[in-house]
């Protein structure tokens, strides 16, 4: 065979192979859309089951109506969401809340965007939330009081050279090495004498025993939100959440109040029935072909307890993951979370909440820290036995609270160790023996009398999973979990993209669910992620 002739064949077997590989994909092409708008036809008469309340639970009904032709008295909504916010007369509770970066919130803005205000006619609450953050400061002033009681301003703290690489050599690694590496295994013991490490561990609650995925990822966003998750501009629940489901009850959704999800069965890789309990009786429903659920994670980690002024906050010990506990004995891909929520001392928190009549503390803290409090600053008390954290709540933070009140939100990360002037554990203390053990550390001592005049109540509570999404395990769910078919997962322990510390991470995550079981191609927004370059030079430039 000549040269030529063979160079002819090779040719026309090139352009027979590209239009076969041609006509294949447009052949999978009009398949998957054949079946996109099957399933998407199945929808529109199908039910949709949300187990649990909470951001991402409503965000997900909201989704699956709006975008994805669910008939919205078809989606419902399973939520026994109990949510403590205190009042003026008897004292408020303040909580950490998720960061809102007013650049990279794409999707909670377009959740949020047609969401009436509950309290201002005609205005949106994601116009309301704008509007806050167009009034406020820039930066939240941080303030540190080292065990020397000598004040340094946040512009001061430095990190050595060698920690910044390091912190970069570990933004290097992979995902899935990170998540189950404990930070304390990761940096020496000096590391966490630092000034540094003692900021990112009160702004976000972080402790040694944290995954160092979740530590790299606060860092990565520390340029924009130095103050972390510590209560500040509004109260997420009260702002958001709440509008949010009165929104989608205005919409047509059902939202069961008073029920909840004890169980699930499945056949063959799909959900076949929800076992569930409404205002105390017990029920279950049978999935039709083309129904879908969705399990949000909000209120996994959601075991608290409250005290008061003369009372410590009793130990909790309630079991909010027993739902995800069951199906993970059913299913493999449901992992097992009793990892996640262990009984050590690396999940809790203890924190406090401080109402007052007046302003009369918070003046006399910032005459002994230089105006470090103000009304609306951080300090960290590293000379305190409890290594306390205290700020100061604005005014906005909730829609009740008058400009005469003063509120300020506390938390401490060595609540085990016994108090200078308590003789006790944090967790064993009433608010009043917190509120003292504050104002001794700031030498105030002599104004307690005045001081206690003042107090409206100190309420101390104990968070008993608080920080279980920050544990060092691989046992977060996929948001389609392995050989399931109808179920996604939404929420903090939802295996998504992004920063857990952000409310835009919590719609996201409901967003994906939603449109992955409506077999919605639309593009779903994901923040950019930072450059190594530019988290370099964010902590050169602020710890250098």
């Amino acid at each position: 065979m000549k040269k030529s002739d063979l160079k002819k064949i090779m040719a026309v077997g090139a352009v027979v192979a590209a239009a076969a590989g041609a006509a294949y994909l447009v052949y999978r092409y009009n398949k998957n859309r054949r079946e996109d708008a099957a399933k998407i036809e199945k929808l529109k008469n199908a039910n949709a089951y949300i187990l649990g309340g909470g951001m991402s639970a409503y965000a997900a009904a909201l989704y699956l109506a709006r975008d994805c032709g669910v008939k919205p008295e078809n989606i419902h909504v399973l939520t026994d969401r109990k949510y403590e916010r205190g009042n003026a007369e008897d004292g408020y509770i303040c909580r950490r809340g998720k960061i809102i970066d007013d650049k990279n919130s794409k999707n909670l803005f377009d959740v949020i965007k047609d969401v009436q205000s509950l309290e201002i006619p005609d205005l949106t609450v994601c116009d309301e939330i704008l509007n806050i953050y167009n009034t406020r400061p820039a930066m939240r002033g941080i303030t540190f009081i080292d065990e020397s009681g000598d004040v340094t301003d946040i512009t001061k703290i430095r990190l050595s050279k060698e920690y910044r690489r390091d912190i970069i050599e570990l933004m290097r690694g992979r995902k899935e090495n990170l998540v189950s590496l404990p930070l304390r295994t990761v940096f020496d013991d000096d590391f966490f004498d630092t000034s540094f490490w003692k900021l990112v561990r009160a702004s976000y609650g972080f402790n040694e025993g944290s995954s160092a995925y979740e530590f790299v990822n606060a860092v990565a966003h520390m340029d924009d939100a130095l103050s972390g998750t510590m209560p500040f501009d509004f109260d997420r629940h009260e702002e958001i959440t709440e509008p949010l489901k009165a929104h989608i009850i205005s919409m047509g959704i059902d939202v069961c109040e008073g029920a909840y999800a004890t169980d699930i069965d499945f056949e063959s890789g799909a959900v076949e029935a929800i076992h569930y309990t409404d205002n105390g009786v017990r029920r279950i429903v049978y999935l039709n072909d083309g129904d879908v659920c969705i399990l949000p994670t909000d209120e996994m980690a959601e075991c608290e307890t409250f005290g008061s002024f003369d009372e410590s906050a009793p130990r909790c010990f309630g079991e909010p993951y027993l739902l995800w506990e069951k199906i993970a004995e059913k299913h493999s891909a449901f992992k097992n979370p009793s990892a996640l929520f262990d009984e050590s001392d690396d999940t809790m928190a203890e924190e406090f909440t401080i109402t007052l009549k007046n302003h009369m503390l918070p003046e006399l803290i910032d005459r002994v820290t230089c105006g470090a409090l103000g009304s609306d600053g951080v300090i960290v008390l590293d000379n305190s036995a409890w290594k306390m954290t205290i700020c100061a709540v604005p005014a906005s933070h909730f829609k009740d609270m008058d400009e005469e009140t003063a509120v300020i939100w506390g938390t401490a990360s060595r609540y085990d160790v016994e108090g200078e002037k308590s003789g006790k554990p944090m967790t064993n203390c009433s608010g009043a023996e917190i509120l003292y053990e504050l104002v001794s550390c700031l030498n105030l001592d002599e104004a307690w009398d005045d001081i206690r005049e003042t107090v409206v109540n100190v309420i101390p509570c104990h968070r008993r999973y608080d920080g279980a999404y920050l544990a060092p395990v691989q046992s977060k769910l996929e948001i389609i979990p392995t050989g399931v078919t109808n179920l996604a997962v939404s929420g903090d322990f939802a295996d998504g993209d992004g920063s857990v510390f952000t409310e835009e991470f919590t719609v996201t995550t409901a967003k994906t669910a939603a449109y992955r079981l409506a077999s919605n191609r639309r593009r779903v927004y994901t923040a950019p992620k930072l450059s190594l370059a530019s988290i370099k030079k964010m902590l050169k430039k602020n710890f250098k």
